[in-house]
């Protein structure tokens, strides 16, 4: 059986203040449920409305939590005449998020302890899933992405201070490296039968120095 309603308990179940069902009327987008000799709703045909469907999304504010949106709509819920009234016939009855997530952990291992690829591949997501269960899981796939985002800062953005300390330390090693090349070779030089000899020892020592420095410095972030 049809449950008819007026504009104003539709605005009432939608949240939102009556001025907005009149102007979608106005507008034509609530013509397959509208009707209009008798000024009303039809209730279970507006559900399946676009406009109706994308009013019911009951959006974070700014200031306000994506947490605080959920518990919203779970009180919106919760008094509404039938328990699927904001969601589809083909409804199920849902699972809170933390159990679905660790229903198949470890005894004492915790959601937030699990990586961001574990955490995702065990979200699953459905067509006629609830909108709340819906936000919670975009909530903890948001917060999965910063962490990725927070690591990949850490690897490549480090305090200049600490930069310039390992690199400061890099270049005194080297030219501490360069200036023991002289008492490293002098026996050899010394022996060398001629010049070309000479040049070959100094080149060897030379590029021996260069390979070792050719690295960038091990940068240790204190």
């Amino acid at each position: 059986m049809a449950q008819i309603i007026s504009s104003r308990e539709l605005a009432r179940k939608l949240n939102l203040a009556p001025n907005s069902v009149v102007r979608a009327i106005a507008a034509g987008k609530v013509t397959d449920c509208y009707d209009t000799v008798k000024k009303k709703f039809d209730w279970k045909k507006a559900q399946k409305n676009i406009w109706v469907q994308s009013a019911s999304v009951i959006k974070p504010k700014a200031g306000v939590s994506l947490s605080k949106a959920i518990e919203k709509i779970e009180r919106a819920e919760k008094i509404t005449d039938s328990p699927g009234e904001f969601i589809s016939d083909n409804w199920k009855p849902k699972k809170n998020i933390e159990s679905e997530l660790s229903s198949d952990q470890d005894e004492g291992e915790r959601i937030d302890e699990l990586s961001e690829e574990e955490l995702t591949d065990r979200i699953r997501l459905t067509e006629n899933m609830p909108m709340q269960q819906a936000m919670r899981y975009k909530e903890i796939i948001d917060a999965a992405i910063n962490k990725i985002k927070l690591k990949q800062l850490q690897l490549i953005l480090v305090p200049k201070a600490d930069v310039d300390k390992a690199y400061y330390n890099y270049a005194a090693q080297f030219k501490k490296a360069i200036l023991q090349i002289p008492d490293i070779i002098s026996d050899d030089v010394m022996g060398a039968a001629n010049k070309i000899e000479v040049i070959n020892i100094m080149k060897r020592s030379l590029v021996s120095v260069l390979e070792d420095y050719s690295h960038a410095p091990e940068i240790v972030i204190e």
